[in-house]
Parts: C-alpha cells; structure tokens; sequence
C-alpha cells in the first residue's frame, strides 16, 4: 500500500547513500595506496 512505497522509496535513497560512502571510501583508499606507492607518504586512518 501506501506506507510500502513510502518505505521501498526511504531504503532507496538509503542505498544510494551508502554507495555513495562506499565508492568515496574507496576513493580515498586508492588515493592513499597512489601516495604511498608513488611518494613513499603514509597517511594514518
């Protein structure tokens, strides 16, 4: 009913956040291993 479609919309967007975290978390995580591997840098987490 109704309330489905509000909740099947809300564990969309949901889903489109987390990728989005994921995909940024893997960003940095490639950014940081280019650093090392190119510049000898290491970065904490």
């Amino acid at each position: 009913g109704e309330y489905a479609r509000e909740i099947a919309s809300q564990i969309a967007q949901v889903n489109r956040i987390v990728d989005q975290l994921d995909k940024g978390w893997i960003e940095s995580e490639s950014i940081r291993d280019f650093l090392r591997r190119h510049y000898g840098i290491k970065i904490k987490d």
